[in-house]
């Protein structure tokens, strides 16, 4: 359970990390260096609502559709997210794609971006285990 401010606090700190580790990457060009010297597993980029996925890398949608993405990790309606994978929230969709992933599966998106065009506490901790399995 939440305290007054604690959810929003949580949430904050939680985009700052992804924010920070996503411009560093970006501004140096040096993705998998970094995010393994981090242990981070892979990118974090924010979309803005409308607008699409960054091409030329595979990317994965968190808790929401962004178009262009290449593989849907979401509980909205009108997702293509996996049967195998699927569950009420887009968090447990992605500690399930992590399960999967350890199990050899998914491999095509070892290379992906995680994507997300909102923030609310599903979208960051779904992008955040995407990110961080």
């Amino acid at each position: 359970r939440c305290v007054t401010g604690g959810c929003k606090t949580f949430t904050a700190l939680l985009v700052a990390s992804l924010a920070l580790i996503s411009s560093h990457v970006s501004s140096q060009g040096m993705r998998r260096p970094l995010l393994a010297a981090v242990g981070v597993l892979r990118q974090f980029e924010f979309v803005p609502y409308g607008t699409s996925a960054p091409g030329g890398t595979p990317s994965i949608s968190c808790d929401g559709k962004v178009p262009g993405s290449t593989f849907d990790a979401t509980h909205w309606t009108g997702s293509e997210t996996p049967d195998d994978i699927y569950a009420d929230t887009s968090t447990e969709i992605a500690l399930n794609l992590a399960r999967a992933r350890a199990a050899g599966r998914y491999e095509e998106l070892d290379d992906a971006i995680a994507v997300n065009n909102h923030f609310d506490v599903d979208g960051v901790l779904s992008a955040w285990a995407c990110c961080d399995p």
